[in-house]
């Protein structure tokens, strides 16, 4: 086994690993940063995978992350919007959404799309030596090289076109980055490039959080109270993300 392929999976078997133990968490209730720690897992494991393209071995892997990545964000939402009413509050509507949140806990920790990622998760190792010895990562190094690089110019194309897409950077920019942090030998980004995505990240995550809020309470009538608030704030998330959004095209050029 190659250094690159044996070094690939060593750091998805400890990603497996992470992710029992966060499964693990979010039945226990233990803490509140379980669920938010197990998509973070899923994120690192689709970040590894993705570049490799679709070969059999990785193929079931990746869509059995993907389909848990789906459950569960819905539930982050309503995590983060639980939390958002803590802080400003709102104890009635906090706990009104606590309860759901504590129910779609139980469902993630027993969803069939947790048990069938366990069991990609348990089958890959084997999969991926078995696509070695067939000779199908010979030129995996150059394969992902290539990947990143697209990836890359895809986000350059975007920071720098006409009609710049917020919601669409913000996908794209998460993918690099996790991308880069997977193959930190072969992205070819700098540290302080990889600081600017991460922050890049962040603020539109809050951008679109607020997005999300402000949507809700169109629906939501015990979140209208709040509106004010978020509306007030939106204005400093679009100028947060202008600010990084001008940082990371000069570095990105």
């Amino acid at each position: 086994m190659s250094a690159l392929t044996k070094d690939l999976r060593e750091q998805v078997i400890r990603l497996h690993v992470a992710i029992i133990a966060c499964v693990e968490r979010v039945r226990a209730r233990t803490d509140a940063e379980a669920l938010h720690d197990l998509r973070i897992n899923l994120r690192k494991l689709r970040g590894l995978l993705k570049p490799v393209g679709d070969r059999a071995s990785c193929m079931e892997l990746l869509r059995s992350a993907a389909a848990l990545g789906t459950l569960t964000g819905p539930l982050r939402d309503l995590e983060v919007l639980e939390a958002e009413l803590w802080r400003l509050g709102d104890q009635q509507a906090a706990s009104a959404r606590a309860e759901r949140v504590v129910q779609g806990y139980a469902g993630v920790a027993c969803s069939q799309q947790t048990l069938e990622l366990l069991q990609a998760l348990e089958a890959w190792p084997a999969d991926w030596l078995a696509s070695e010895l067939q000779g199908e990562l010979k030129q995996l190094r150059a394969h992902l090289h290539k990947r990143l690089r697209k990836d890359q110019q895809r986000l350059r194309t975007l920071l720098h076109s006409e009609a710049l897409d917020w919601h669409e950077l913000r996908l794209l920019v998460k993918r690099v980055r996790y991308g880069a942090e997977a193959y930190p030998q072969l992205c070819g980004l700098s540290a302080r490039q990889q600081a600017t995505l991460k922050r890049a990240q962040s603020s539109l995550g809050t951008w679109h959080d607020h997005l999300q809020w402000l949507h809700r309470a169109e629906t939501e009538p015990d979140l209208q109270a709040c509106a004010g608030v978020w509306s007030a704030s939106l204005q400093g998330c679009e100028q947060a993300c202008t600010d990084v959004v001008v940082r990371l095209q000069a570095q990105m050029a």
